[in-house]
C-alpha cells in the first residue's frame, strides 16, 4: 500500500530484473572499491585473486581473510564493516537485506598432521550486530560452527569439509522421488524418462561439490535401483551389473552415482580451468599450495600416470 510500501522490487514484477541488475552492479562496485575482502595467492607468486564477494542474482556471500587486512582491526571487525555497508547500500537502492536468511562463519584453524583443526564458537568468541537500515536497531546475526553446513544454491557446505547434511539431503531427494514414482501410475518408459530428466540431473548438480565414498554412492544407488529395475521389467534382486553396464556390453546404460560424481568433478574442473576464471584461478592456487605441502618438485598433474 502507499502507507507501507514494499521495500524491494518484489517478485513477478516486470521491471524487477533490470532494476536489480543495475543496482546490484553499482553496489558490488562500491564494495570492491571500499571494503577489505579476500586475497589469495599461490606460494610461487604466479597467480593471485582478490575478491569481495560471490554473487548469484540476489544471493550474496561476502568474506574477509587475514591476508587482505592492512590495519589493526581483526577479521570480524572488517566483516562487520563490509556487511553493514552492504546492508545500507541495498536499502538506499530500494532493496533490503534479509537478515532472517543471513549467517556467517568466523574461522581459525591449524594444521595437525594431515588434518585441519578448527576452533569452535566457544573457543573463538565473537559476534556481529547489524542494522537493516540507517535507523533500525541492531540485530544479532547467527554464527555457525565450522562443522555446521549452510545451504547455498542447492548445495550444503561446511567449513570443515564434512558432507553429512549434503549426503542426507541427496538421499532424501532420491527417496522422495522413488516413493512418488512407486505410488504413481507411470508406465515403465515414463519412469525411466522421469529418472533421466529429473533425478539424474538433480544428482549431477548436487554431487559435483561432493567427495562421497563408493559406499555412500552405493547407498544412493540402492534407493534408486529397485525403481529402475522395475521400470525395465526386471526383478529387484537382479544383479546391478546389468543396470549399470553400457548398451555395448548388454546393459541398461544407467550411470552409477559414483561415476556421475567423477564425471561431474572432471567437467567442473576442466570448464573452469580452461576459462581461467576466478574459480579456475582459485583451484590453481589450491593445487600449488598442495604441491608445496607435499614437497613435490613439479605440479602433480604433470607427473606420468603409473597404474
Amino acid at each position: 500500500s502507499e502507507s507501507t510500501p514494499t521495500q524491494g522490487a518484489g517478485q513477478g514484477v516486470g521491471w524487477a530484473g533490470p532494476k536489480w541488475l543495475n543496482t546490484a552492479d553499482t553496489v558490488s562496485k562500491i564494495l570492491n572499491d571500499s571494503c577489505t575482502g579476500m586475497h589469495f595467492r599461490d606460494p610461487f607468486g604466479k597467480c593471485e585473486v582478490t575478491k569481495i564477494a560471490d554473487y548469484f542474482v540476489d544471493d550474496t556471500a561476502t568474506g574477509v581473510n587475514a591476508d587482505a587486512i592492512e590495519d589493526d582491526l581483526d577479521v570480524l571487525e572488517h566483516l562487520k564493516l563490509t556487511e553493514q555497508k552492504h546492508a545500507r547500500l541495498l536499502f538506499a537502492a530500494g532493496h533490503k537485506l534479509a537478515f532472517g536468511k543471513c549467517s556467517y562463519y568466523y574461522v581459525e584453524f591449524k594444521r595437525c598432521g594431515t588434518e585441519f583443526k578448527y576452533k569452535s564458537v566457544k573457543d573463538l568468541p565473537g559476534e556481529i550486530f547489524l542494522s537493516e537500515t540507517f535507523t533500525n536497531h541492531l540485530v544479532r546475526v547467527p554464527r555457525l560452527e565450522p562443522k555446521q553446513a549452510h545451504r547455498t544454491l542447492g548445495h550444503f557446505l561446511a567449513v570443515d569439509g564434512n558432507q553429512k547434511m549434503h549426503f542426507d539431503k541427496l538421499c532424501g531427494k532420491a527417496r522422495a522421488w522413488s516413493n512418488m514414482v512407486k505410488t504413481s501410475a507411470l508406465l515403465g518408459e515414463d519412469r525411466i524418462t522421469a529418472y533421466h530428466s529429473y533425478l539424474e540431473k538433480s544428482i549431477q548438480y548436487m554431487i559435483s561439490s561432493s567427495n562421497f565414498t563408493y559406499t555412500q554412492c552405493k547407498r544412493i544407488a540402492s534407493i534408486i535401483s529397485p525403481v529402475l529395475l522395475n521400470a525395465h521389467t526386471l526383478q529387484r534382486n537382479c544383479s546391478r551389473t546389468i543396470l549399470y553396464s553400457t548398451h555395448r556390453t548388454g546393459g541398461l546404460n544407467v550411470t552409477h552415482p559414483y561415476h556421475l560424481q567423477g564425471l561431474e568433478k572432471l567437467r567442473f574442473y576442466f570448464s573452469h580451468t580452461r576459462r581461467n576464471d576466478t574459480v579456475g584461478k582459485l583451484m590453481y592456487i589450491s593445487r600449488m599450495n598442495t604441491q608445496l605441502e607435499l614437497g613435490i618438485s613439479q605440479p602433480f598433474l604433470h607427473l606420468s600416470y603409473d597404474p
